[in-house]
């Protein structure tokens, strides 16, 4: 599935237009439903399916933070999170996952861990963390 970018409703708490997130995951169903709530908080959100797709896509936007899954059959979400760094060391990564065995090396390579199915407000609420200033 090509990169797609969703306008910002312009509706949040924090300071949300213009940032521009990318949410990459195999699970087409879940990086659209991800894409639909980060939306609804004002977010401008590109979806990869696939840990290859995604670094492709944050090379072609500015990206101020990035949500990737750990499973995916490509590349997993640590190698896609290093290879992110190489590019940009300063991007706010949340792994979001629903995996139990994360390995080490990919949790050192992301700012924060994400379980999928903790919370409805989990990860918005992480997103609005690492980019409040």
């Amino acid at each position: 599935m090509p990169s797609k970018t969703a306008e910002p409703s312009g509706a949040a708490k924090v300071r949300t237009s213009h940032r521009v997130l990318l949410c990459i995951d195999d699970d087409e169903t879940q990086v659209l439903m991800q894409r639909a709530m980060l939306h609804s908080k004002g977010y401008d959100v590109v979806v990869a399916t696939g840990g290859r797709d995604g670094i492709a896509a944050f090379g072609n936007h500015h990206v101020d933070l990035v949500v990737v899954d750990y499973r995916m059959p490509d590349l997993d979400g640590g190698t896609v999170a290093r290879k992110l760094r190489e590019k940009n060391p300063n991007v706010p990564i949340v792994m979001f996952s629903g995996v139990d065995d994360i390995s080490p090396d990919a949790l050192a390579a992301v700012n924060s861990l994400v379980r999928k199915g903790e919370s409805p407000t989990a990860l918005s609420d992480e997103v609005q963390r690492l980019l409040s200033f």
